[in-house]
């Protein structure tokens, strides 16, 4: 799948959404607590939706409890097939 060098070019239309077979949920997430300071973390299959209500609250103290972000790799679980 190639990249777009600009993502303000993605465009997902109705036909291009159409075509879509399977997608994923971020396993990263890069953040600046309340101190400034900038962490990257990994969030395993499952905690995504976890992961963003702490961002939301500022729970900065729950989100330090998640893996740091070491470039983990997406694995099959994670993928949501929509068709097959």
């Amino acid at each position: 799948m190639a990249r777009a060098a600009d993502k303000s070019s993605i465009v997902m239309t109705p036909e291009v959404a159409e075509n879509c077979k399977k997608s994923v949920r971020p396993n990263c997430m890069t953040y600046t607590d309340a101190e400034g300071t900038e962490h990257s973390i990994h969030m395993p299959t499952g905690t995504y939706e976890i992961a963003t209500k702490y961002f939301v609250e500022n729970n900065f103290e729950e989100l330090a409890k998640f893996p740091a972000w070491a470039g983990q790799k997406y694995t099959e679980a994670d993928y949501i097939v929509t068709k097959e």
